[in-house]
């Protein structure tokens, strides 16, 4: 909910990723981030959440990379 303050919508981003999300929860994140991006109603707070999903998102795919690289 894009009224919550940044604090609690990060902290609830990151409890759902430490709950293995399917590919379809994390599908839905990113579209929603997009709509944090693109919609200047939200006002500057939400390029705050938005960098911070989109930086731990970039993270999870580096990770997940290098793993599957390794096998």
């Amino acid at each position: 909910d894009a009224r919550e303050s940044p604090e609690l919508r990060m902290a609830i981003f990151s409890l759902l990723l430490n709950s293995e999300p399917n590919f379809t929860t994390l599908q839905a994140v990113a579209n929603i981030v997009k709509r944090e991006i693109a919609s200047p109603i939200q006002g500057p707070r939400s390029n705050q959440v938005a960098s911070f999903c989109i930086s731990h998102l970039a993270a999870l795919a580096y990770h997940n990379n290098v793993l599957t690289k390794r096998r």
